[in-house]
């Protein structure tokens, strides 16, 4: 008889305990907890920061002097007869018109320049 009481009463504290102890389960927050996670966001944004600048870094960009190569290619291209594509021929004929500008692209340094200034202001919007 005791042995049986012993056990509805082990099976009603349990139970109890299941629905009260869950209340007590959540996690207290601490002040450290806040910091790590905002350090979390910064360091995983200077990690995507550092990704861009590399994918940056790699991608070629057409710049001044390579309009200055082709161009001078082209001419030449046309001055010893050689057969030009088509894509050489319409580039000739802006050029004979003066449609096509000579340097509209920026040169490598200023690319760099303003890829460097992109990067900074990245960096510093992860702060």
């Amino acid at each position: 008889m005791l042995h049986v009481c012993f056990r509805r009463a082990s099976g009603v504290l349990l139970g109890l305990l299941c629905f009260v102890l869950p209340g007590w389960g959540f996690a207290q927050e601490f002040a450290t907890d806040r910091l790590y996670l905002r350090q979390h966001g910064k360091a995983r944004c200077l990690r995507d920061v550092k990704e861009y600048v590399k994918t940056e870094r790699g991608r070629s960009e057409h710049t001044a002097e390579h309009d200055r190569l082709i161009n001078n290619n082209i001419w030449y291209r046309f001055r010893k007869g050689v057969k030009l594509g088509e894509k050489q021929q319409q580039r000739f004929q802006e050029i004979l018109n003066g449609q096509h500008r000579k340097s509209a692209a920026l040169t490598q340094q200023q690319l760099f320049r303003n890829r460097a200034a992109l990067a900074k202001e990245l960096r510093q919007n992860c702060r």
